[in-house]
């Protein structure tokens, strides 16, 4: 991995609380495998860890259930999968300079394909990543 590439502490979301808030309030936006869910906070001062002004304005949570793959190294398999595709495809949303939250999952055909086929190629992630992407900057500049 080339130096700054990776993800921060400060861009990745973490808790309970956080994730309910975003599933509530949020627009989902699903290709077919992964489904989306983004939310455009007015401000952040709100939030326990006030991020300084220079702070990554692109925040994300990834999010596999446990009632859908029983075992941890699958989840954590899939986790790492969707952070690496995350991380390959996040210039296009750093480029457009937004302040969101976004919590990455799988949708149930993701669940199924990833069950039947426990080693999934990358590919299928990195093109569903790059559609949700686009459909989510293509929402946001219609507001």
């Amino acid at each position: 991995m080339i130096e700054g590439q990776g993800l921060k502490k400060g861009e990745i979301l973490r808790g309970y609380g956080l994730f309910q808030k975003i599933l509530r309030e949020s627009r989902s936006v699903s290709a077919n495998f992964l489904r989306v869910h983004a939310v455009f906070p007015a401000s952040r001062k709100d939030s326990k860890n006030s991020s300084p002004p220079l702070a990554p304005r692109v925040r994300v949570g990834f999010l596999v259930a446990k009632k859908k793959i029983r075992k941890s190294f699958l989840r954590n398999r899939i986790r790492r999968l969707l952070k690496e595709t995350y991380r390959k495809n996040k210039s296009t949303l750093l480029f457009e300079n937004l302040n969101m939250d976004l919590l990455i999952t799988l949708t149930d055909r993701g669940y199924e394909q990833f069950l039947h086929e426990p080693m999934p190629k990358q590919m299928l992630f990195d093109e569903d990543m790059r559609y949700v992407i686009r459909k989510i900057l293509d929402r946001k500049n219609v507001k």
